[in-house]
């Protein structure tokens, strides 16, 4: 199969412990990548809450840095892909085909000017919040929408051809960030997010964002984190789970919008699914259940693949 994923912190994981990119003990390997025909795979530099907004930025520098030189080592196995030409130079050549972004744009730390760094390290998308309130405005956990510099910030992504993502925002921040979007006519995507009328945690996605998200033409990411599929105790939740927000978004309409965006190495996993290995176990359960290769093929490669090469 093919499998394009939107979303995993693998780079941080692989920073933090001194691993390989080619193998390791992590969700995210070149060698578990091989169970794939062709794997995309973007790796979301994230933010720790930790750190302050200006040692977040470092961050980012030192898991970029991380990464380009992982991917050096092993350049005849995975290659950094900045833009949709150096995709379809890459596409057919059976590389992992790592793309950046960044989860958490509070890293911004009040400077506009380095969106232009992101861009210039090929992030394609940027989730514009993480958790409580920041510098860009409020996260899930919040009552509060953008701050002006957060307008502002979605305003110049849009400007410098990075994509916002509405992941992790606010209801009040969604809206205003969909709102810019439809200033500018151009999509947002929900990289890793389940659906709020399946289970109703601050952190999935409202039926009318949806809405405005699908007439943007954007794409929404599956999530793999077992606290945001369904009310059970932790680690309890399994593919079935999964799948019920898939099903509720095909219903919805989303057959040429939907994706897969793991969160691969960045929460705790169903307990039936333990690394990438396993998007191929849930596309051969789907398919058990009478879903199309055609589906199925743009729900886990397609459908992502083409957002990237119309919009980047």
């Amino acid at each position: 199969m093919k499998y394009f994923d939107l979303h995993c912190d693998t780079a941080l994981a692989l920073l933090y412990a001194k691993s390989s990119l080619l193998s390791n003990e992590h969700h995210v390997s070149i060698e578990k990548a091989k169970t794939f025909e062709k794997y995309a795979q973007s790796f979301a530099f994230f933010a720790l809450s930790k750190l302050n907004d200006d040692e977040a930025y470092d961050k980012f520098a030192a898991m970029n840095n991380s990464l380009t030189e992982e991917t050096k080592k092993n350049h005849t196995e995975a290659v950094i892909v900045k833009n949709s030409k150096e995709y379809a130079e890459n596409a057919s050549n059976g590389k992992m085909i790592i793309l950046p972004a960044v989860e958490d744009a509070r890293i911004l730390s009040g400077d506009l000017e380095k969106i232009k760094a992101l861009k210039e390290a090929g992030v394609w998308y940027l989730t514009m919040l993480w958790g409580g309130d920041t510098v860009i405005g409020g996260s899930h956990n919040t009552d509060n929408g953008l701050t002006q510099f957060g307008k502002d910030a979605v305003r110049a992504a849009f400007a410098n051809g990075i994509v916002p993502d509405i992941s992790h925002a606010s209801e009040k921040s969604a809206t205003d960030i969909i709102a810019i979007a439809e200033e500018f006519e151009k999509p947002v995507i929900a990289s890793h997010s389940n659906s709020y009328s399946v289970y109703s945690h601050s952190r999935n996605l409202r039926d009318y964002h949806l809405k405005k998200l699908l007439a943007l033409g954007g794409i929404i990411g599956i999530s793999l984190c077992d606290s945001h599929l369904a009310d059970k105790p932790a680690k309890q939740t399994c593919m079935d789970d999964v799948i019920r927000h898939i099903e509720y978004y095909l219903e919805f309409g989303c057959e040429n919008s939907l994706c897969i965006g793991a969160d691969w190495d960045g929460t705790t996993l169903p307990c039936d699914m333990h690394d990438i290995r396993d998007a191929a176990k849930l596309y051969e359960e789907l398919l058990r259940r009478n879903y199309s290769v055609e589906l199925l093929d743009k729900i886990f490669y397609y459908n992502a693949y083409n957002f990237y090469m119309n919009n980047l």
